[in-house]
């Protein structure tokens, strides 16, 4: 990607609604800008129709979405602008902000609308430090919502897609306290990690230590990539502050 940084995206696929082929999606999210920084990142929209392009546009999803896909809104969130623009024969989303982007870990909902039909699909990324060259690991969490009178969109192509169990479920996710968890398809290390956080230690720190007590629960040792199944060990608040605050960081 040159000199571009990527967004390093930690979700999986969710499908609520029945698929049909040939519709509009929500493809891959590159990131072209660093930790510190105006959000600089574009999205690609795959598998679009004849006569669809010109109806298509895009938002930041409302609140009461993140609320009932269980993901936490970050205010950060409401500084960001969506314009749809072509790119090499095929239209783009472009995101951007007019402040700097000092969270690293984001979770964010992105709604298409075109014709009579939208979808949502969530995007939870790492911003990367500048100069930092780690490699990207793309999934993503995708709900499609249906018009009344049409079905809802493809799946995007090339993306990996994961069902996940819905947000509302009692057993999606354990509570705070507990030692052990089991990973269920389309979990994320940074919402377990979020879930269980102890008080007093940063996001980083947790998702260092649970990776650190848990390197066998992880495809390839990438800590973006939880097994699904995998029995994680959850460590204490004690555990969590002896990771270096800006070792994790990094």
């Amino acid at each position: 990607m040159g000199q571009s940084f990527s967004a390093r995206i930690l979700a999986a696929a969710l499908l609520v609604a029945p698929l049909i082929a040939h519709s509009a999606g929500l493809g891959k999210l590159t990131v072209h800008s660093a930790l510190g920084q105006p959000l600089d990142a574009e999205i690609q929209v795959v598998a679009v129709q004849p006569g669809e392009a010109d109806s298509i546009s895009a938002r930041l999803a409302t609140t009461e979405a993140f609320r009932r896909a269980g993901v936490d809104f970050n205010p950060v969130l409401s500084g960001l602008h969506f314009t749809v623009e072509p790119h090499g024969g095929r239209p783009v989303i472009k995101i951007t902000s007019d402040a700097p982007i000092n969270e690293p870990f984001l979770d964010m909902l992105v709604e298409l609308q075109w014709s009579n039909e939208h979808l949502v699909r969530e995007y939870t990324f790492l911003l990367d430090p500048p100069g930092y060259t780690g490699m990207q690991a793309p999934s993503a969490m995708t709900m499609h919502k249906p018009a009344p009178s049409a079905a809802a969109p493809a799946a995007p192509h090339r993306v990996e897609e994961k069902p996940l169990a819905p947000p509302s479920a009692p057993s999606a996710m354990a509570p705070k306290g507990e030692q052990e968890y089991k990973v269920v398809k389309g979990d994320t290390l940074g919402r377990i990690a979020r879930r269980n956080l102890p008080a007093g230690v940063s996001l980083n720190q947790m998702l260092i230590a649970i990776y650190r007590a848990n390197p066998d629960a992880f495809i390839r040792k990438n800590i973006n990539l939880v097994k699904a199944g995998a029995i994680l060990d959850i460590p204490g608040q004690v555990d969590v502050a002896e990771v270096n605050a800006d070792e994790a960081d990094r």
